[in-house]
């Protein structure tokens, strides 16, 4: 068999397996959405205060995540950070949290605190 030949077989494979790829993902895309619309999950974020740190990773990370999954809605929540955030979802008032890890370990090993049963 000649080089010619073998890029040429090649090239018609790399051409069938993109082409699965995309009947695969358009085929269930379609069926995800099968023309009705598709119910949104909202989940709270709590971050921090506005300008500290957690507020810049989570909102960057809802807005990624919001975009990918189109039946996801993740609303970021400024808090007055991680002190307040263990409180928020242990009473229900957040879906998740960004936490630093001292807070978070206190807060498992009770310390300062009852036990988080989070």
């Amino acid at each position: 068999m000649t080089l010619e030949r073998c890029a040429v077989l090649r090239s018609k494979d790399e051409h069938r397996i993109v082409g699965a790829a995309l009947l695969l993902l358009t085929g269930s895309a379609a069926a995800q959405d099968g023309g009705k619309v598709i119910p949104k999950t909202t989940i709270t974020l709590g971050t921090a205060t506005p300008g500290g740190g957690f507020p810049l990773y989570g909102n960057p990370f809802a807005e990624v995540m919001n975009e990918a999954d189109p039946a996801l809605a993740i609303e970021p929540r400024n808090t007055k950070g991680s002190n307040e955030n263990i409180p928020l979802l242990e009473e229900g008032k957040l879906d998740s949290r960004l936490v630093a890890g001292e807070p978070s370990y206190e807060a498992f090993m009770e310390i300062g605190r009852p036990r988080t049963k989070i």
